[in-house]
């Protein structure tokens, strides 16, 4: 889920988290509602402090790094500790606190831990409804999970929580706040039953006997959805809408093309892609240094070979119609130097 919609749910959280101390009498009074919805802010974008790793190396960042440690529940706790004990260095940098006032900040350790804590979770929730499966699980297990409901980006799901924020700003009425929370989870039990209409849809027109069959959200709307069935050398997919009405005019004109992609329920259009369909496309895919393209891929297919002999491959699980595709890395050999992992620029 986007940096945005993180950040909303981590404040109202944190909001929560307060009101819940305020009832028992904790010392958490002396936190006021605005740093509360703050630090829950700062706390629900935090797991993505893994993009630090990016720097070293961009492959590795994608295929290892990014959403695995930070975002496991396990060790949820642990960075919730780690998130108030820089939260603390920050303020005596920053405010240079006499050792009393060090003293208090001390004394509202646990309620502060409690709003880290939550706002750590919120990420964690947010992120695994999306297409982008993380490590919930380790380091007991490194399994990768993604419940795959919603796109990275969901306006109405965004909106929603985006307006339950302003609700706890403004401080409306609780029952206006638990409306607006209310209609995200609505609209996830709607995206729940848009992604089981399509895994029916899948299974009564997929051309192959495999018994694999996916179904992952697609932008712009809930109801569409990229369906995968694979075999032993490649991967079957169909763009599909679930509904047969006619979809949305948009005035953007790429965004009509890439919404005009996806077929009604009565005309599903299944493709095949091979991921190593040559010679040459097999040596590039199982060449040593393309371990990590191999390990952060879910659906590996073969793009091309380009006029300099490189292979490229790029992952279904995040080609759109119509759109260029965000990861395609190709395995280049220039004359007599070693062969090298090259990913494609967005823009050329």
């Amino acid at each position: 889920m986007e940096l945005i919609t993180h950040a909303a749910l981590g404040a109202i959280t944190g909001s929560v988290v307060l009101q819940l101390y305020k009832r028992r009498r904790k010392p958490a009074t002396q936190i006021s509602p605005k740093q509360a919805m703050w630090i829950g802010a700062l706390a629900g974008v935090f797991p993505d402090i893994d993009f630090l790793t990016y720097l070293i190396s961009p492959l590795h960042y994608h295929a290892y790094w990014h959403g695995t440690y930070t975002h496991s529940l396990l060790l949820a706790p642990f960075w919730a500790l780690a998130f108030v004990l820089l939260l603390s260095w920050l303020w005596v940098a920053l405010s240079k606190p006499s050792p009393q006032r060090f003293g208090v900040k001390q004394h509202l350790f646990w309620p502060l831990y409690c709003i880290a804590l939550a706002g750590i979770l919120s990420h964690i929730a947010l992120d695994v409804i999306t297409a982008w499966s993380i490590g919930i699980w380790l380091p007991v297990s490194h399994e990768r999970v993604s419940f795959g409901l919603l796109f990275l980006v969901d306006p109405i799901f965004s909106a929603s929580i985006l307006l339950g924020l302003w609700a706890v700003y403004r401080r409306w009425h609780s029952n206006l706040i638990a409306g607006c929370l209310l209609v995200s989870l609505a609209w996830l039990g709607f995206a729940y039953m848009q992604k089981q209409s399509a895994l029916h849809l899948a299974q009564e027109t997929v051309p192959n006997s495999e018994q694999y069959i996916a179904a992952w959200p697609q932008p712009f709307s809930v109801l569409h959805w990229k369906l995968v069935s694979a075999d032993h050398q490649g991967y079957w997919t169909a763009d599909v809408r679930t509904s047969v009405r006619t979809p949305l005019y948009w005035p953007v004109t790429s965004v009509r093309a890439t919404i005009a992609e996806f077929n009604p329920p009565d005309n599903v259009q299944w493709r095949y892609y091979a991921t190593a369909p040559t010679v040459e496309a097999r040596d590039a895919w199982l060449h040593p240094l393309f371990e990590p393209v191999r390990d952060f891929m879910t659906y590996p297919i073969y793009v091309q070979q380009d006029e300099l002999g490189c292979q490229w491959f790029t992952d279904l699980l995040f080609v759109i119609p119509q759109q260029t595709s965000p990861f395609q890395y190709g395995l280049c050999a220039d004359g007599e130097d070693s062969p090298r992992v090259i990913r494609k620029p967005l823009l050329e």
